[in-house]
């Protein structure tokens, strides 16, 4: 009897023991699962952060050398002069358009 009881608690001490080390390697895996977790996200942290820069980067020179670039032709009067005749044009076609009209509607009111 003595032997049955000896060797049940062997068994109890092995599944003991079987079972803290089971519960150490899942803990184990967890703080693994955790800095992977943590590095990461401290790579898409640096992804995003070096995206904005290069968007930045780039982005500023590009509106600078816009404004720049509309500066130059408003003051050098290119743009200026582009605008000014294609409105001019615009007002020479619709002139007639406009002087017809205005006959009609001088003839609809001497009627």
């Amino acid at each position: 009897m003595e032997t049955a009881t000896g060797s049940f608690r062997q068994l109890a001490a092995n599944s003991k023991q079987f079972t803290r080390r089971l519960l150490t390697i899942g803990e184990n895996r967890l703080e693994l699962l955790a800095v992977e977790v943590q590095e990461e996200r401290e790579r898409l942290l640096h992804a995003f952060l070096l995206a904005l820069t290069a968007a930045i980067v780039i982005g500023l020179p590009a509106r600078s050398s816009a404004f720049w670039l509309v500066d130059v032709m408003l003051t050098g009067g290119v743009l200026k002069n582009a605008v000014v005749q294609c409105y001019s044009a615009n007002m020479r076609s619709l002139k007639p358009k406009l002087t017809q009209q205005n006959n009609n509607a001088v003839k609809l009111k001497s009627k």
